[in-house]
């Protein structure tokens, strides 16, 4: 009776395994069995868990195959093939059926071999600890006034005395401390930056020679280059220059663009010699000069230039004033 209770035990935790649920739940299901149901229950999963290789059935396959055609002599016609064909289904399906029985029959032989549960009771005794309050009545000593026949003495007053009582105050004294912060003070950084300054060619002549007496100021560049303007007024002033001559007068030699060297006299003003290309020297006495400086005008000595200076200097003297 109780070999067959285990039995459906045993196939009711089976069953609930198939679908999902753990030997822990199986077991709770069933404490008295518990101990013998889990070796049993854990022996059921590792069988389910068995599966065959495709490759070992594979394998059985190739060798049945390679021992019919061993066994067949003669090349085997369109009906031998079609014979042989569902003889190998049948051996395939008697394999098949073989390896399925041999597992239930294994594991049929499992639970017969399972020993005998034996069911005990056990009782557990529970020392359950109660918290009472309990009140005891505690005697008291009560104090009870009697009356006396004792004399009642008066009370003596004793004189005031006077006692000079010092008492020491002790003032808290508040001293200010001052604090020193850090005082941000301004700082300026002045990054000097390189200025280009250009130098500018000042031409300064300076003349090295005393003057005549008689004539303005020494003639400067300028003074100079209007001179030759005056005569020349189409003319281009490449180059002026002063010079110390031979004869240790000072002149400035002026040359234009068009090929004109014109020299005057630094002290006086006075055009001393013009240069013309393809020509010599011409004598610029036939224009009277004007004297830098001063009102006077002086004509100038003829110094081997044409003839028409002959008869103005036979009419004039060489110092006579024109207005």
């Amino acid at each position: 009776m109780v070999q067959q209770e285990l039995i459906t035990i045993f196939d009711d935790c089976a069953n609930r395994l198939a679908e999902g649920a753990t030997i822990d739940e199986c077991l709770r299901l069933y404490p008295s069995y518990a101990a013998t149901l889990r070796p049993l229950l854990e022996t059921q999963m590792q069988v389910g868990n068995v599966t065959i290789p495709p490759q070992e059935i594979y394998e059985d396959q190739a060798l049945v195959w390679e021992r019919i055609e061993q066994a067949l002599p003669t090349p085997l016609t369109v009906s031998g093939v079609r014979s042989t064909r569902r003889l190998l289904l049948l051996i395939a399906a008697s394999i098949v059926v073989m390896l399925v029985g041999g597992g239930w029959f294994a594991l049929s032989r499992l639970l017969d071999t399972t020993a005998t549960p034996v069911f005990g009771s056990t009782v557990e005794n529970t020392v359950t600890s109660t918290e009472s309050s309990t009140w005891t009545p505690t005697a008291l000593p009560t104090a009870t006034a009697s009356p006396s026949t004792l004399p009642v003495v008066p009370p003596t007053l004793a004189a005031p005395t006077a006692s000079a009582t010092n008492t020491a105050s002790v003032a808290p004294t508040l001293t200010s401390t001052p604090t020193t912060q850090p005082t941000q003070t301004p700082s300026f950084t002045v990054t000097p930056a390189p200025t280009m300054t250009v130098p500018t060619a000042t031409l300064t002549m300076t003349p090295s020679m005393t003057f005549a007496p008689g004539c303005g100021a020494p003639l400067t560049s300028e003074q100079a280059v209007n001179v030759v303007l005056r005569i020349f007024p189409n003319a281009v002033v490449t180059n002026v220059e002063q010079i110390t001559r031979g004869d240790g007068k000072l002149v400035w030699v002026i040359d234009t663009k068009q090929g004109i060297k014109v020299t005057v006299d630094v002290a006086c003003g006075t055009v001393l010699t013009i240069d013309r290309p393809g020509s010599g020297d011409t004598n610029p006495n036939d224009n009277n000069n004007d004297n830098i400086g001063n009102g006077n005008t002086n004509s100038n000595d003829n110094g081997g230039g044409s003839d028409d200076n002959g008869g103005d200097d036979s009419g004039m003297g060489g110092d006579s004033g024109m207005g």
